[in-house]
């Protein structure tokens, strides 16, 4: 519970009713797909804080036994992730607690000052995708290695053309989309910084290969038969999983217009959250 490994589960939609007072701020509110929060002792929660302008997102470290879990994660894909609800009733979060939003979008939150490494000084946009592609290229690769096996076994199967015109299609798009998660890597490896462009076409390289993958997934689950949706069957779990992972926030259409708003030479609109 104490010290630099503590587990922290996060919720960072802005759902907390936030209240300005001596010394922070007083925070009530329900927050649900908390990942984790089984395994965390701190949370950290999210909320609009008004001060003058627009009003801006903050997120807020709870300490624990300051919260309470909702057991209501009875999802249809990714039920082991227990994904629950952090439940705040007029808790108290310091100042020191407190992090705008805007400063992990920015790449500039106070943990750069003291922590030199890269992954400290990135933009939220490197790896908000990221934390979900990396689950979803493995579930697309095992369904690709799954489905290939079964095949083999099938005479039939094999034999169809359709079948095979599928696999082949698979595997370019699996490779693709690793091809392309891998170029984004290195560039961030290798840069100082990521500007607004470079996080435009990041997000956007981000979207398609979650498309390529959900399709690919997609593809080999249409060719799997009735016998595919039998709950002994791992193509239905996957079929499953991707897609839920694929509906995350981190996966919004938004992720293509910042970037075709660039290319096209308008504005950015201040409505759209570059993540």
């Amino acid at each position: 519970m104490d010290g630099p490994d503590a587990c922290i589960a996060a919720s960072l939609a802005p759902a907390a009713t936030v209240q300005k007072v001596d010394g922070g701020y007083r925070l009530t509110g329900r927050h649900g797909f908390a990942s984790g929060v089984d395994h965390a002792s701190w949370v950290i929660v999210s909320g609009l804080i008004k001060d003058g302008g627009r009003p801006a997102n903050h997120h807020f470290l709870v300490k624990p036994g300051d919260y309470t879990v909702d057991d209501d994660w009875f999802a249809a894909g990714m039920r082991g992730t227990g994904s629950k609800t952090i439940v705040i009733d007029d808790v108290f979060v310091p100042e020191g607690f407190v992090l705008a939003a805007a400063a992990l979008v920015a790449g500039d939150g106070p943990g750069r000052e003291v922590n030199h490494g890269p992954l400290y000084r990135q933009p939220l946009a490197l790896h908000a995708g990221l934390t979900f592609l990396g689950p979803m290229m493995g579930t697309a690769l095992d369904a690709y290695d799954y489905f290939v096996e079964w095949a083999r076994g099938r005479a039939q199967t094999a034999g169809s053309e359709i079948v095979q015109e599928a696999v082949a299609r698979t595997a370019a798009d699996l490779e693709l989309a690793q091809l392309s998660v891998r170029r984004i890597l290195a560039a961030a490896r290798t840069s100082g910084s990521l500007e607004l462009a470079d996080r435009a076409e990041i997000l956007r390289d981000y979207n398609r290969v979650a498309e390529l993958l959900t399709e690919s997934v997609d593809r080999l689950f249409g060719l799997s038969g009735t016998s595919g949706f039998k709950e002994t069957s791992p193509m239905q779990q996957k079929w499953r999983d991707i897609h839920m992972m694929a509906s995350h926030v981190s996966f919004t259409r938004a992720n293509f217009q910042h970037y075709g708003r660039m290319v096209l030479g308008l504005e950015r609109d201040p409505k759209l959250v570059v993540f």
